[in-house]
């Protein structure tokens, strides 16, 4: 795999990609360039947006959460599903850089900053590397083919456990 940085500056170079645009897919990309190049054009923003949007409704009741994972499964691909699950894990890989105090350049969505750190604030200590693991195994579940709305229900059901909002 490539570095990230090259992949950064490929892009600024040869494609004449913004810098910052060109950060958040060199690290989307997982050291491949090939999948870099796809990332461009796909809805990138898109699919970002939707992903804090699936976060906010995990907050919501269970009737809710259940309407959104048949309206998820029937608009979304299992390969589109997959990408908002990478896409989540890296958002609360940044929410994890923010609330460890860890260093900001090291974040993949630099353009959201604002955006995590009032995430991070809102909510009761967060266990955030037993979320990722679950991202992570949900992940795994669906390439094995197992029913994404089973998957999902169990998901959202955990994270929405794990998401306790600070009261005042």
């Amino acid at each position: 795999p490539l570095s990230w940085d090259d992949i950064e500056q490929t892009l600024t170079d040869q494609y004449s990609i913004e810098q910052q645009r060109a950060h958040l897919i060199a690290k989307l990309s997982a050291g491949n360039l090939r999948r870099a190049l796809k990332l461009l054009e796909d809805a990138l923003e898109e699919k970002r947006t939707r992903v804090v949007d699936i976060l906010r409704n995990v907050l919501k009741g269970d009737l809710d959460r259940l309407m959104m994972v048949e309206e998820l499964v029937k608009r979304d691909d299992k390969k589109v599903i997959q990408e908002y699950l990478e896409l989540m894990l890296l958002w609360f890989r940044d929410v994890m850089i923010i609330a460890e105090g860890g260093d900001r350049a090291m974040l993949v969505n630099l353009d959201q900053v604002e955006t995590l750190e009032r995430f991070q604030q809102s909510f009761e200590k967060i266990n955030y590397h037993e979320i990722v693991e679950r991202i992570e195994q949900a992940l795994e579940r669906i390439r094995r083919h197992v029913y994404v709305n089973l998957i999902m229900i169990n998901l959202f059901y955990f994270l929405k456990n794990q998401l306790r909002r600070k009261h005042g």
